[in-house]
C-alpha cells in the first residue's frame, strides 16, 4: 500500500509515493501539465533502477560477462528499446547453453556430434539438469528471442520482455 503527497510548482506537478511499511522507500514522479494534458517527465528511482534490482535473482547462474549483458538488456528495456534488449538476452542464453554444455560434455551427459547438430531448443532440452528447470520447461525461449530480433516491433518486444526476463 502506498500513501501519496502531491505538490505543485507552476505548471509542474510533483507526486511522491511513500511506502506505508518503510517510509524510506519512496517514488517521486514529475509531471508537466498544460490546459489539455498531463505528461510524466521524470521519476526517481528510474524504471531502469527498479529493474536492475531484478538481476540479483539471476546472479547464481550468470557469470560476469552474462551478468553485464543481462544488465544492459534490463536497461534497454526500461528505456523503451525492446529489440536490442532481446539481442542481449539471446546472447546471454546462447553463452549459458555453451557453458553448461561444456560441463555436460566433460561428464559425458551429452554426445558432442548430436548436440552440435541440434537446434537451440533441443540443446536446452539435452541440458536438463545443467540449466534451470524453468528454462528447460520453456525451451522455446530462443525461438521467441529470435522472432523478436527478426520480426517483432519495439513495442511487441517490450510487451514480451518481462516474461522472457523471468525465464532466464
Amino acid at each position: 500500500p502506498l500513501s501519496y503527497m502531491i505538490g505543485e510548482l507552476s505548471t509542474t506537478l510533483l507526486a511522491e509515493f511513500i511506502c506505508s511499511r518503510d517510509h524510506a522507500h519512496t517514488c517521486k514522479f514529475l509531471f508537466h501539465r498544460d490546459n489539455r494534458s498531463l505528461v510524466k517527465v521524470g521519476q526517481i528511482p528510474t524504471i531502469a533502477d527498479i529493474q536492475i534490482g531484478e538481476i540479483k535473482k539471476f546472479r547464481k547462474i550468470l557469470n560476469n560477462e552474462n551478468s553485464g549483458e543481462f544488465h544492459k538488456a534490463l536497461g534497454l528495456s526500461a528505456h523503451g528499446v525492446g529489440i536490442a534488449a532481446f539481442v542481449y538476452l539471446r546472447r546471454v542464453l546462447e553463452r549459458l547453453v555453451v557453458s553448461r554444455s561444456e560441463k555436460a560434455l566433460i561428464e559425458n551427459a551429452i554426445e558432442k556430434a548430436k548436440f552440435d547438430g541440434a537446434r537451440v531448443g533441443d540443446k536446452i532440452q539435452m541440458l536438463k539438469g545443467y540449466l534451470p528447470d524453468i528454462l528447460v520447461e520453456n525451451k522455446k525461449i530462443y525461438s521467441v528471442l529470435s522472432k523478436g530480433i527478426h520480426e517483432l516491433n519495439e513495442q511487441e518486444c517490450l510487451n514480451i520482455f518481462p516474461a522472457i526476463r523471468d525465464l532466464m
